[in-house]
């Protein structure tokens, strides 16, 4: 994790074999957007009335 211009950029670095690589990217890419898609788990405070 590094400080980026928008927030935190995420650097992942990966071994695989030259004919898997695309499907592996494609997975990894998914699995990412699935985290960024799923509702907020509760770690924000609440406001107070």
């Amino acid at each position: 994790m590094r400080p980026g211009p928008s927030g935190v950029d995420l650097v992942v670095r990966y071994v695989t074999r030259a004919g898997e690589r695309f499907d592996l990217r494609n997975r990894m890419y998914q699995c990412l957007l699935d985290l960024l898609r799923e509702p907020d788990t509760g770690n924000t405070p609440q406001p107070t009335e």
